[in-house]
């Protein structure tokens, strides 16, 4: 890329700081906060007429120019998660787009079986149960079990029959799955459940 004409008093914009201007844009800076670092004119911002350049510059160079994450991380509060079909119902895993591992929310008020009857069935997940705020009492093949906020209840069989009763009032069970030695997949529950008509 060759050197930029530039109107009286303008320093110039030459090869030399492409690298500089790519660096910051992909830092995720804003173009006005690059200029200014650079001391490039406002007036005559050439980052718009240079992107073609830049391109072909870049990938010819080996580089490829990508957009730039503005975080590293993704956060949402569990209220503002929730499935159309069944409000009580946190799709956490589909809300974040998580690829490694299941994960959902369940809440209900006291009486209400927020971890329905069910096992995962021959060839299923093992599960980990979280009781994440309230009170829930687990039956799991045939046992009861008393669960308060802070328990963990790892069921590794997945024939093993299990539901949860909501014990107080706000109680929200978190459900982990997956397989060992097997990479995760949705289910097809998962997905036909998050379609309102399915």
């Amino acid at each position: 890329i060759g050197s930029r004409e530039t109107m009286q008093g303008e320093p110039p914009y030459e090869t030399a700081r492409v690298p500089q201007v790519v660096a910051l844009l992909l830092e995720g800076r804003a173009v006005d906060e690059v200029l200014d670092e650079l001391e490039i004119s406002h007036s005559n911002n050439p980052l718009p007429n240079l992107t073609s350049e830049l391109t072909s510059h870049y990938c010819n160079s080996g580089y490829q120019i990508e957009e730039a994450d503005v975080s590293a991380y993704t956060a949402a509060h569990l209220d503002d998660i929730a499935a159309e079909k069944w409000p009580y119902w946190a799709p956490i895993r589909h809300h974040f787009d998580i690829r490694s591992f299941g994960i959902n929310a369940w809440r209900g008020a006291d009486g209400d079986e927020v971890i329905k009857q069910h096992a995962e069935g021959e060839g299923g997940h093992e599960e980990l149960y979280v009781v994440f705020s309230g009170h829930a009492r687990f039956t799991i093949a045939g046992e009861e079990l008393d669960a308060p906020a802070g328990t963990f209840v790892y069921i590794k069989d997945p024939l093993a029959e299990r539901n949860a009763v909501a014990k107080a009032a706000d109680t929200v069970v978190l459900s982990l799955g997956g397989w060992a030695g097997k990479a995760f997949e949705p289910s097809e529950w998962e997905t036909q459940s998050l379609t309102p008509d399915a």
